[in-house]
């Protein structure tokens, strides 16, 4: 097992900003930590589930590997930077059920995962992050 902090993309990521949020994680996270640095970033918060609100200031100290996890992470900017590249792949119908399951609490949550998800399959087009993959894991028989 790989023994390293994680970094959520998560905290930077909201509805209504599917991609746009890559200028902050650059600064914030990945420049400092190609230098050698601490990130010192500033988390999304959740509490405004809706909406695009920050929140606390986190620092995560650098270390010889950290997990950069969750949507994008590896999109073409990142190309030559990270040692590593994983695609997690699952079919359409099967990530909007995990995404309602974990969300339906929310008023309105399967037309933003649609959105999202019209948002994903077009970035990813374009990206070409999943062909550029160094490991492909496919979770469509884990539930």
């Amino acid at each position: 097992m790989l023994d390293a902090p994680i970094i959520a993309i998560d905290d930077f990521v909201s509805w209504d900003d599917f991609a746009g949020w890559w200028p902050r994680f650059e600064v914030q996270v990945l420049l400092p930590l190609l230098r050698g640095e601490d990130a010192h970033y500033q988390t999304r918060d959740w509490t405004d589930w809706y909406g695009n609100t920050l929140g606390e200031w986190r620092t995560q100290p650098w270390a010889s590997t950290i997990i950069l996890e969750g949507v994008t992470c590896t999109r073409r900017e990142t190309i030559g930077r990270l040692a590593y590249a994983i695609w997690v792949d699952a079919p359409a119908p099967l990530r909007l059920a995990r995404g309602l399951a974990r969300d339906s609490a929310f008023a309105g949550a399967e037309q933003l995962w649609q959105k999202w998800m019209a948002e994903e399959a077009a970035f990813f087009a374009s990206d070409g992050s999943r062909d550029r993959a160094d490991l492909i894991i496919d979770t469509s028989q884990h539930g």
